[in-house]
């Protein structure tokens, strides 16, 4: 909430399905009325109020008005060069000048993955923008995995049970991963686990119970720790910093990282969800050519009758 990364609900898809079949985006603003809507909504708390006004403001500042943006039909970018303006917060540090006006941008990069795959990333808990809330719920509801992401230093705090049990306690355990990120800040890992079974054996929360009772898998994993030992770029000097502190702690090199544990999980609930939907799909398929036949059968059963 005060320190938002994703600031916009963000679709990544392969570069085939872009309009040019290249690496690049399609922004999409708010209409007309979903910004009346929104601009009512932020009335209704002096703080959003606050914070909106002056993100439309530095917005101004930097040449971005509402009249000539909401309502306005999909952009199509090439590369990604502007895609920042569009997708970044909007701060006097950020260049996220476009970003207060779009309701969503889709991603297309060349990644063989994104063949088959299409990630969406939802913005975190106590979106105050009630559009992308909804939308968030619209994909959480259709996803085949549901990937909630916490923070080993705060791990499954007040915040993240409220978002867990309000979006996600109605997805199927078969669909859903909490992932417990950063394990590499938190000085003793035996006072998360502590933690975690501190909160499986409270019965006096239901959203708790309800969350611990589907058996979701949880994850503990340090993300970047993976990310520069498969790095294939030079490192920069803060990222060859993390990187020899990682390996000094044992994260790289190791799997302690734990990253391909979550990539499995991940990989486990795709496959078996889109095989299940295929089935669902051959079986709905087959019963419409049944009830198919079985009408024409009544209807000649009729014409007889009615000859006879």
């Amino acid at each position: 909430y005060d320190t938002v990364m994703t600031s916009t609900i963000t679709q990544i898809e392969h570069q085939s399905k872009h309009p040019q079949q290249q690496e690049g985006a399609t922004v999409q603003f708010y209409s007309y009325n979903e910004w009346q809507q929104l601009k009512q909504q932020m009335q209704t708390n002096e703080a959003l109020k606050q914070s909106f006004e002056e993100a439309l403001n530095q917005a101004q500042l930097k040449g971005a008005r509402a009249a000539e943006l909401v309502g306005s039909p999909i952009l199509t970018l090439t590369g990604f060069e502007n895609l920042s303006q569009y997708i970044a917060p909007l701060t006097k540090n950020k260049d996220g000048v476009y970003t207060p006006f779009v309701k969503q941008v889709t991603i297309y990069a060349n990644n063989p993955l994104l063949k088959d795959l299409m990630v969406v990333d939802t913005p975190g808990i106590n979106d105050p923008n009630e559009i992308r809330a909804n939308l968030t719920e619209t994909w959480i509801k259709n996803a085949d995995a549901v990937l909630y992401v916490t923070y080993a230093g705060q791990a499954l705090s007040k915040p993240d049970i409220d978002f867990i049990h309000r979006f996600m306690i109605h997805v199927p355990n078969t669909h859903r991963i909490i992932a417990i990120n950063k394990i590499d800040c938190i000085d003793n890992p035996y006072q998360l686990d502590q933690w975690l079974l501190t909160l499986q054996n409270n019965q006096d929360s239901e959203a708790i119970k309800q969350i611990f009772s589907a058996k979701t898998p949880i994850v503990k994993v340090c993300a970047l720790a993976s990310l520069l030992e498969n790095s294939q770029q030079t490192l920069d000097d803060e990222s060859q910093w993390y990187k020899d502190d990682f390996t000094e702690k044992g994260y790289i090199g190791t799997g302690k990282h734990n990253m391909d544990e979550l990539k499995k999980t991940i990989s486990e609930r795709i496959s078996a969800n889109k095989a299940n939907g295929i089935i669902s799909s051959h079986k709905q398929h087959i019963e419409g050519i049944f009830y198919q036949l079985l009408n024409a059968l009544n209807n000649q059963k009729a014409t007889h009758e009615q000859t006879l």
